[in-house]
């Protein structure tokens, strides 16, 4: 039942697209959504070709170059030029997560560690969530390199790939408490 929903939605988030095609904002929404709705069908090639239209919509909204600057003072405002704008926060959120489920853990991690370096209103209201996904996305790193059973991983193999991924303690211990707020 919610498959056929699912598709529905799809189709009428293309005629969305299509209705609104002079209208950035229009197309963006939908490109956005219909991501999710691919998602949640787990057609991931597609969730992650919606997303990625998402995000290209708001660059072109914002005169951005379609590529992340090289610079790191041009990368931070391009992110946070790019972060102002809420479906390109949500798109580029979804685009972690699928990457994650296609098992391309690197890219991952980064969009995770570049939502929470560049949103900059995620510290109080959303880096909570990012630290987390930035977590489980290490924590497959882990499962996949080392033979542990999923769920029952040595906290210190979990430490090790942090620090050699570069992370300070501070920003392990963040991301550590989000996810084990009682210890």
């Amino acid at each position: 039942m919610a498959k056929g929903l699912y598709e529905e939605a799809i189709e009428k988030f293309g005629e969305a697209i299509e209705l609104g095609k002079d209208n950035l904002v229009v197309r963006c929404v939908a490109e956005l959504n219909m991501g999710v709705c691919y998602a949640r069908l787990n057609n991931k090639e597609k969730a992650m070709e919606h997303n990625e239209k998402a995000i290209e919509l708001v660059k072109m909204q914002k005169n951005l170059p379609a590529e992340e600057p090289e610079d790191e003072e041009e990368k931070e405002r391009f992110y946070k030029n790019l972060f102002s704008h809420e479906v390109s926060v949500q798109a580029y959120f979804n685009k972690g997560i699928v990457m994650r489920a296609m098992d391309k853990l690197e890219e991952s991690r980064e969009i995770f560690d570049n939502l929470i370096k560049y949103v900059p209103w995620a510290f109080r209201v959303r880096e909570p969530i990012f630290r987390m996904e930035r977590f489980e996305t290490i924590v497959a790193m882990v499962e996949k390199e080392k033979e542990t059973i999923p769920g029952l991983i040595p906290v210190n193999y979990i430490e090790e790939q942090y620090r050699k991924l570069g992370y300070n303690k501070e920003e392990m211990d963040k991301d550590f408490k989000v996810v084990h707020p009682e210890q």
